[in-house]
């Protein structure tokens, strides 16, 4: 079977430190190209509010 290589980004270390911007790309182009956001929501952990302002910029 292929090994599919995972992409490794930085993790937070507090509620209050910033997500990795290659992580913000990624789920953004995600949720544009289809993905719901609440399952963007689940699969990355995130909050409604940050999704949101993410996809506003």
């Amino acid at each position: 079977m292929g090994h599919k290589e995972q992409e490794v980004y930085a993790i937070r270390e507090g509620k209050q430190s910033h997500y990795d911007q290659r992580l913000i790309l990624k789920v953004v182009k995600e949720v544009e190209a289809g993905l719901p956001r609440k399952e963007a929501n689940r699969i990355y952990g995130l909050g409604k509010s940050c999704l949101y302002n993410w996809m506003r910029k």
